[in-house]
């Protein structure tokens, strides 16, 4: 099975027309290899020949990737001159995960994906990927996860905790999805908004939130810029410095918002005392 694909980095109209091709690969560009594994691997699937080309601005290509999945196994070439491997390892994702979707489409299946590792072609550098978001985990580091988790947990009952669920729930899509990142992020600070009030109209529901959580409406702007044209099926590209911004003034948010729910209801806030940067 054979796909060719011109993928833009700036035009996400042309970005997502497929168009047939020869890819040729760039003199200029060194090489990586990612490896991953196609998830459940019960349900069998195999795919060769997956070959894609991204191009900038100035229509010059700067990442061609070349995929096989065989018996759930990825194997990925990729020739780029994008520096930042974490950037990379995403846009390998999201070629790999555009195979399983369509796979999935076709069968009915539930496919998911992780790329575990990359590595250069002396096998130098050579990286394996945690599942944690770097700038994230160095935010939570002394953090008694046990703790925290048994004093949060009550908030997932009450009349308003559908709405901290429905949050919670996006933020760990935010985490694996990273192409749709800021529409995770903004849709979960939304379910949050909610629960101050479905009387409320939702400019009224926002300010209740800021007064809350200390926030404003000027702070969320890069996150609400980013998330609505993803909402209306057109998204933007997105750098994992970028992402890492996003995450942490969400998760920001969101900690603040659990702190205040755990003080209405009678309980010691949790974040406000744990040390920050």
């Amino acid at each position: 099975m054979r796909y060719w694909a011109w993928r833009g980095r700036s035009d996400y109209v042309k970005q997502q027309k497929c168009l047939l091709m020869n890819v040729r690969a760039h003199a200029l560009m060194s090489k990586l290899f990612f490896s991953g594994v196609v998830l459940p691997e019960r349900a069998p699937l195999s795919v060769s020949e997956v070959r894609s080309q991204l191009v900038g601005p100035d229509g010059k290509a700067y990442v061609t990737l070349a995929l096989n999945i065989w018996s759930n196994q990825i194997s990925v070439a990729v020739e780029s001159d994008e520096p930042d491997i974490l950037t990379l390892r995403n846009i390998v994702r999201t070629e790999a995960e555009f195979v399983t979707n369509i796979a999935g489409f076709v069968c009915g299946y539930g496919y998911d994906i992780e790329i575990t590792k990359a590595f250069g072609e002396a096998l130098d550098p050579t990286h394996v990927f945690g599942i944690d978001i770097p700038v994230l985990s160095k935010h939570a580091e002394g953090r008694d996860v046990g703790l925290l988790v048994n004093a949060i947990f009550p908030l997932c009952f009450g009349p308003d905790a559908i709405y901290f669920r429905r949050c919670v729930a996006d933020l760990s899509f935010a985490i694996k999805r990273a192409e749709d990142t800021p529409f995770y992020c903004f849709r979960a600070l939304e379910s949050l908004r909610q629960s101050f009030g479905a009387e409320l109209s939702e400019v009224e529901q926002w300010k209740a939130m800021a007064e809350a959580v200390g926030s404003s409406k000027n702070e969320m702007e890069p996150l609400r810029a980013r998330a609505f044209p993803a909402r209306h099926g057109v998204p933007i590209p997105l750098s994992d410095q970028e992402r890492q911004e996003l995450f942490l003034y969400t998760w920001s948010v969101v900690e603040r918002y659990i702190d205040f729910r755990l003080a209405a209801s009678g309980s010691s806030p949790v974040f406000s005392t744990v040390p920050q940067e």
